[in-house]
């Protein structure tokens, strides 16, 4: 867990009667358009100022009015949403990170880092009041970056009621490309009413401002965090048998996407090695892979942070699955010889199984969910292996509810990340990467 210091500020945040003339210019290039993994994820529309569009008149010689037809460009003052509290807001690069809580704090300490060059969602969790109607109410995402530069990006959502835990309806999302997501970013969700149709009911009080104190930290770290992976296609021959593993670029690229999308890191590097491992005899089991794999290590010189995978298909009996070459205790140099995978060979969608295998190389556990993984971690948090807390794949662009997904360490499906298992392999990323940076 990390814990943040707020940044000095000037200026006061938006109270329930004040409307605020903001910096409007959506400069991040963001595609506002939803796709959250469930047909319910309302409409999202992408704006910046609005006018009224109204024309100027003249008069006549004979006193009536006439239109000019020139717009007046007078611009429409927002008014805070009516009936609608935020409960919290959360930014999430894989794994959901609570910025605020229910009472409009902003939060310092955070359960795992938020790490720079990574797109990242940030969602807005509201509660309506018992005779709510349905309407539409906009969402702005107030930002700053490092170097002072203002932006603001609009998200117009119909409200039906309270946000959930098992869908993305009734929440606010942006989403930020990676070149957006750097430290010192700021952040202030505010919502407001659509039109004036509410003008005449009470102020809210707290307005629908998150955080209340004004622009705050989203907590971007500055480090680099990379995997580099070596694939290994193993050739088996055997009593007239030759089978060798064929490294399609789907292959490679379900590989990389697979590793990317469930681990903190900016860059997943995957690259083939030169040759094949050549493995003479029946393959009767993994580990066979495994000691090749080691020995290829060490002939290759790899560096100590390469992952290594063997993919191999065997000639007469059928092996499933992946196996790790250890479970490293810490992240060091002196037990690279662990950071080796022997993956069974099924294209062309291979990393849903190597993942698995990747976090026991990291240094992970299993996670007891079925009840049949040995090994378990007896410090996870969640009961039944379940995520704890909302999902999300930048490259897919889904949203994955911890009503029903479970860790990928597990035996349970659907699975994706917990934040545990997520915080548990920042720490390793971050050292071994290092040793590709240091001066």
């Amino acid at each position: 867990m990390s814990a943040l210091r707020p940044r000095a500020r000037d200026g006061a945040s938006p109270s329930a009667d004040t409307r605020l003339p903001l910096a409007r210019h959506l400069c991040l290039s963001v595609a506002l358009a939803i796709s959250c993994g469930d047909s319910g994820s309302g409409s999202v529309t992408e704006s910046a100022t609005a006018t009224t569009g109204a024309t100027s008149t003249s008069t006549t010689d004979e006193g009536e009015s006439e239109s000019t037809g020139e717009s007046t460009g007078a611009t429409l003052e927002p008014l805070p949403a009516r009936g609608i509290a935020l409960t919290h807001v959360d930014a999430n690069q894989g794994v959901a990170v609570q910025l605020t809580d229910v009472d409009g704090g902003w939060i310092g300490a955070r359960t795992t880092a938020l790490i720079r060059d990574r797109p990242m969602m940030i969602r807005a969790f509201v509660d309506v009041a018992d005779d709510w109607q349905e309407r539409e109410i906009e969402g702005r995402l107030l930002l700053r970056g490092e170097d002072g530069e203002a932006s603001e990006l609009v998200h117009v959502q119909s409200v039906s009621g309270d946000s959930s835990q098992t869908s993305a309806v009734n929440s606010f999302i942006w989403r930020l490309p990676a070149n957006a997501v750097k430290p010192g970013l700021e952040f202030q969700v505010v919502l407001y009413e659509v039109d004036d149709a509410m003008v005449d009911t009470p102020a809210p009080d707290p307005a629908p401002v998150h955080p209340l104190s004004g622009l705050e930290l989203v907590g971007v770290e500055d480090w680099p965090a990379e995997i580099k992976i070596v694939l290994v296609p193993v050739h088996n021959t055997f009593d007239g048998c030759d089978l060798t593993a064929d490294l399609t670029d789907e292959v490679v690229e379900d590989v990389r996407s697979s590793v990317y999308q469930i681990n903190p890191v900016q860059e997943v590097r995957v690259e083939i090695a030169d040759a094949p491992i050549e493995i003479a005899e029946a393959l009767t089991s993994a580990k066979q892979v495994r000691e090749a794999l080691v020995d290829r290590r060490f002939a290759d010189g790899a560096a100590p942070n390469e992952y290594y995978v063997g993919l191999y298909t065997g000639c007469q009996v059928a092996l499933s699955g992946c196996q790790s070459g250890g479970i490293p205790t810490e992240p060091t140099k002196e037990l690279a010889y662990q950071r080796v995978i022997a993956q069974r060979y099924a294209p062309p969608f291979i990393g849903g199984s190597l993942r698995a295998c990747m976090g026991l190389a990291q240094g992970r556990r299993h996670v007891l969910c079925t009840g049949d993984e040995v090994g378990v971690d007896p410090l996870y948090p969640y009961e039944g292996g379940a995520i704890g807390v909302w999902g999300w794949s930048p490259e897919d662009d889904l949203t994955h509810p911890p009503s029903d997904h479970f860790d990928y360490l597990s035996g349970c499906t659907p699975q994706w990340v917990s934040d545990y298992t997520w915080q548990g392999v920042t720490s390793v990323i971050k050292e071994l990467t290092s040793w590709d940076y240091a001066p």
